[in-house]
């Protein structure tokens, strides 16, 4: 970014958009002067010390993003400044806290160095996912040589929250770096603290993963992995209680047709009786016309030929009985296929759903929710000491623990 600024020629301008993912320049034939004042007196003096340098003539083309240049880890840069081997005596209205060293960095001689230090708690809320969360954070910035005190795109949110944080130095700290004098007051770092707040409304991000088939939002702070087990036993519910809802749906058709196959084979049996029945009294009536024709007189009579037209009309209906059991069955067995029928449409219903439930979840989205403006507070702005290990060839390792935003 400072090469950046240092290389931009008359009418280049650069743009740090918060929609966008890398700064822009670009070139206006109108402008109207702007600085960043008023300038303190202490700011108007590095100005006037700081040497001329001469601008880089290579310059993108406007509309064109610039290309991104390697950095190096962030507050790790080397700076002329001094250093001395007790803390600076500071203004009594200037919180000062000390961060403490990482593990890895263990008991050998490290120095620290100022920075800004800015803890609160993110409001960060969304009705349709029904989110309502006030987060905490603690982010540093290392201060900058130059009219801007602080290099904001530099921020780090540190690992540890103010429970971390000591109030005393560490007796193994082998020195510290002096401050910017433009920082070091009370009445300074108030007014830094509302461009912290401001930066922080405009850069953090909550992200959450969102199933959209389970309508179900993560936790704050839990993984994603986490979060995929939680889902699992969401759909398991959820799936039960769909297969639930289709037995209650399929009950009342199976009962149904249950019943109208049990009335179904009571008329089988009831038909069936009255066959055998109507071909016992059908079996008598033709014995009877065949034993009077054998036994009685040789010429027919009037009582002879009614037996035998009795006993013909008895076949007929023997053979209309045996008629109705067959219509009987008929309608059993049918029956009986749309109840098998119905039974094997709600197994196939119920595996549906099983699938579904097995695949609910594979899919994630991500979802981002930025903090607002009016629940975002800040608790605590200070001037941190950060430990710093100096390493070969006068490298600087940070001694503690941060994630860049």
């Amino acid at each position: 970014m400072g090469k950046m600024l240092s290389s931009l020629g008359n009418r280049v301008f650069l743009l740090h958009n918060v929609h966008e993912d890398e700064p822009v320049l670009f070139e206006s034939r109108w402008a109207m002067s702007y600085l960043c004042g008023p300038l303190t007196r202490a700011q108007i003096k590095r100005l006037q010390a700081m040497p001329e340098t001469s601008l880089a003539p290579a310059v993108p083309l406007v509309g064109q993003t610039a290309p991104r240049v390697p950095e190096p880890p962030r507050g790790t840069e080397e700076r002329n400044v001094a250093r001395s081997s007790k803390a600076p005596l500071l203004p009594p209205d200037v919180i000062q806290v000390f961060v403490r060293p990482s593990r890895e960095a263990g008991r050998g001689p490290f120095f620290y160095r100022p920075m800004l230090l800015a803890s609160g708690t993110g409001a960060y809320s969304n009705t349709r996912l029904k989110v309502d969360e006030n987060l905490p954070f603690t982010i540093l910035w290392p201060f900058a040589e130059g009219p801007i005190p602080v290099d904001w795109e530099q921020g780090v949110e540190l690992l540890e929250n103010q429970a971390g944080l000591e109030r005393e130095l560490r007796s193994e700290a082998s020195g510290f770096e002096e401050p910017p004098v433009s920082v070091a007051s009370g009445k300074e770092l108030t007014r830094l603290g509302r461009e912290a707040l401001k930066w922080v409304v405009r850069t953090l991000r909550y992200e959450l993963f969102e199933s959209p088939s389970l309508k179900c939002v993560s936790r704050p702070g839990e993984t994603e992995g986490q979060f995929r087990v939680r889902l699992q036993q969401v759909a398991r519910e959820a799936r039960d209680a769909q297969v639930e809802k289709l037995r209650e749906r399929y009950a009342k058709r199976i009962e149904t047709l249950q019943a109208q196959v049990v009335r179904a084979e009571l008329a089988v049996q009831r038909e069936e009786q009255e066959a055998k029945q109507q071909k016992l009294q059908t079996a008598v009536s033709f014995g009877a016309t065949l034993l009077g024709a054998f036994m009685g007189r040789k010429t027919a009579n009037l009582a002879s030929l009614g037996r035998a037209t009795t006993a013909a009309r008895g076949v007929g209906r023997s053979l209309r009985a045996q008629e109705d059991v067959a219509l009987a069955s008929q309608k059993l067995e049918v029956l009986k296929e749309k109840l098998e029928e119905l039974e094997r449409e709600f197994e196939a219903e119920v595996a549906e759903l099983q699938g579904r439930g097995d695949q609910a979840g594979d899919v994630l989205e991500t979802v981002t929710i930025r903090p607002s403006a009016t629940g975002t507070v800040l608790q605590l702005l200070a001037l941190a000491w950060v430990p710093f290990l100096e390493g070969e060839g006068g490298s600087l390792k940070p001694a503690w623990e941060g994630t860049p935003l």
